[in-house]
């Protein structure tokens, strides 16, 4: 395993010169909910806009929540007025914030169906009249519109055609018809582009097509018709089946008719990019075709004042960087203790952030109060469908006329209903594999966000039975770009740059890891796995990605050199635990 300052050296080398690969494994931190199951527990289920947003902290000043205004303008289930406010997690108050991943986030402008129930969450200076509601299923309580393409989607579900398909699949479930309010006529129709022969604007070619999100860094669209005025130019969402983001007018960097340069904004996936004409063209879509473009890694941003802003760490513990604790429960349960360990370990061994295990805490909630929280949650705290999430609590500081955002504080809560596999043994349905969730939102605190790839670790969503515990060249590349910044960037303000986290293995696994290579790696239809230094081996054992056990194969007096033959195996990556006399390690090898 490389140490941190020599891996930190050769990633940002090699993003030079090498071109972004396929990540092999999937994992995320929600599961879907069915829409059946959204329709039958929900208290009300209403078509709106959100017309209007601010944040609050709560009464005891211990956690921030956003207050979306929405204009009703159907109701599918239950009683609305013309106007409800939607309380989601996190948001920005004065100088400090709260960022909840996942979590529902919706913007100013949006329309779309909500499906909620009562809140209780009790605001501090939130003096409206307005019934108050929670999103149900969290991130997957809003389905968006999109009416120049005519489709709803959330996370999971993309619906084409609002009208004749979307509503029918609620009202199919609910047996009654919408209810329109009286003084709202709106109608989801699509724009223009059906009746017109195409789009007038055309898009020619996109550089680099391969960018990361989040990292400022620049999209040069080039074609015909953009126009003179600045538009629009739309991204794929990495929170969403299919949707789209707008790129803000401030991470427009410059258009004129046959160039835009954009900044990719942070929650900007892999897929379709389109620009929007401000000045259409009469009788001609303002929307041009979409060219593609692929993110191997996104970092999460804070936006404030119309812009974005990368955030980074700082020493908040007196040793270079933060010091976590677990929950007493949470600690004496042996098997996720040591599954998050591993989880720990793996992102302070490849990045070098500098994180630490503190001791136990009968703190029992996530909240700005100076203490990283890791525990489970207590009832239906996380909803069914969420299995853990990550709480990041920045704050702004202005140093030298530049906008920092510095990381505070970090909270990790899991969810304590889910059947979870927390063993070194890969995880077979209908289990959920800990330490993979455990790397998931760790990589959330480390402040990368989600990608579009149902193989990366940071991708949105996993299935039951799905390992990936290692991270891959795109994951080490954003962490290790965050952890540059963090050692090397003073945010000033009193705050101290973070060091890098020392990381080493046992003598036994160190020497075992050192000793043992496969090759070729891809592989066809066998591979070798070379014993350099003679170490005594005991077996290999190989699972696909699902967690099968696919071979076992003894390695006990054999020379340093082993042939394992995979004709039959499918195309993928494979998982090898290689056995000693003293340890054990895993290593990946692709079959192609």
């Amino acid at each position: 395993m490389m140490n941190k300052t020599t891996l930190i050296s050769i990633v940002f080398t090699m993003l030079f010169f090498l071109s972004y690969t396929p990540k092999l494994q999937a994992q995320g931190a929600l599961i879907e909910m069915p829409l059946n199951d959204q329709i039958e527990n929900t208290q009300l289920i209403i078509e709106g806009k959100v017309i209007a947003q601010k944040s609050f902290w709560n009464t005891d000043y211990t956690n921030i929540y956003t207050s979306n205004t929405i204009e009703v303008y159907k109701v599918f289930k239950g009683d609305s007025p013309i106007q409800i406010e939607l309380i989601t997690k996190g948001g920005w108050v004065g100088d400090m914030g709260e960022t909840v991943t996942p979590s529902l986030q919706v913007k100013p402008g949006e329309t779309g169906v909500f499906f909620l129930y009562d809140s209780k969450t009790q605001l501090a200076n939130n003096n409206t009249a307005l019934k108050k509601y929670n999103p149900y299923s969290g991130a997957q309580a809003f389905y968006k519109y999109n009416t120049q393409l005519n489709t709803v989607n959330n996370v999971f579900k993309s619906f084409k055609g609002i009208e004749d398909n979307f509503y029918t699949s609620i009202t199919s479930k609910t047996k009654a018809n919408y209810k329109e309010l009286a003084n709202k006529s709106f109608k989801p129709k699509t724009s223009s582009t059906s009746k017109t022969q195409g789009p007038s604007i055309e898009i020619t070619g996109v550089s680099p097509s391969t960018i990361t999100a989040g990292t400022y860094s620049v999209l040069t669209i080039t074609g015909n018709d953009f126009g003179a005025t600045m538009g629009k130019v739309y991204f794929q969402d990495a929170n969403s089946v299919s949707g789209q983001i707008t790129a803000l007018d401030t991470q427009i960097v410059s258009w004129t008719n046959t160039e835009i340069q954009v900044q990719v904004p942070g929650d900007a996936g892999t897929g379709s990019i389109q620009v929007e004409d401000a000045e259409p063209t009469p009788n001609k879509s303002n929307f041009s075709g979409l060219a593609y473009i692929t993110v191997p890694y996104a970092q999460i941003t804070i936006l404030s004042g119309g812009f974005e802003y990368q955030t980074q760490h700082v020493d908040t513990n007196g040793s270079g960087g933060y010091t976590w604790q677990m929950f007493t429960d949470f600690d004496a349960n042996t098997a996720a203790k040591e599954s998050f360990l591993r989880a720990f370990d793996t992102w302070r061994c490849e990045t070098g952030v500098n994180w630490d295990i503190g001791a136990t805490t009968m703190i029992n909630s996530q909240q700005r109060d100076g203490t990283n929280i890791i525990r489970f949650d207590v009832g239906n705290e996380l909803e069914a469908s969420t299995l853990g999430v990550c709480y990041t609590y920045p704050s702004t500081c202005s140093s030298t006329g530049t906008t920092y955002v510095i990381v505070d504080e970090l909270d990790i809560v899991f969810n304590d209903d889910t059947n979870w596999e927390y063993g070194t043994k890969p995880a077979v349905s209908p289990k959920t594999d800990f330490e993979s969730v455990a790397v998931h939102e760790l990589g959330h605190g480390h402040q990368l966000g989600h990608v579009i790839n149902s193989n990366a670790i940071m991708h949105r969503s996993i299935g039951a039975g799905q390992n990936n515990r290692t991270l891959s060249f795109d994951d080490i590349a954003g962490g290790s770009d965050v952890q540059l910044r963090s050692v090397s960037i003073d945010a000033g303000c009193s705050s101290t740059l973070m060091t890098n986290h020392s990381c080493s293995l046992s003598v036994e696994e160190d020497e075992l890891n050192n000793a043992i290579s496969f090759y070729p790696n891809p592989a066809k239809d066998q591979f070798y796995i070379n014993n350099a230094s003679y170490v005594n081996l005991q077996k290999a054992v190989i699972y696909d990605i699902s967690g099968r056990l696919i071979s076992e194969h003894d390695l006990s007096n054999q020379s340093n050199t082993k042939t394992i033959k995979m004709q039959n195996a499918s195309k993928g990556v494979y998982f090898v635990n290689i056995h000693s006399d003293l340890a054990v390690i895993t290593k990946k090898i692709v079959i192609d």
